[in-house]
């Protein structure tokens, strides 16, 4: 059960992590926007998580 805990949440940040670079970089900006990280912070932020 252990293991298949691990690789659901694996699976889940892997896919997470590829929508993030090729399909939606613009609601990665979107969210940090509404977080109040805006600018040079925001494509730092975003380069640091994938949301590029």
């Amino acid at each position: 059960m252990y293991l298949a805990a691990r690789l659901s949440l694996s699976f889940l940040w892997v896919f997470t992590g590829i929508t993030s670079e090729f399909f939606a970089k613009e609601i990665g900006y979107e969210v940090l926007a509404n977080a109040g990280i805006i600018g040079a912070l925001a494509d730092i932020s975003s380069s640091a998580t994938g949301c590029k």
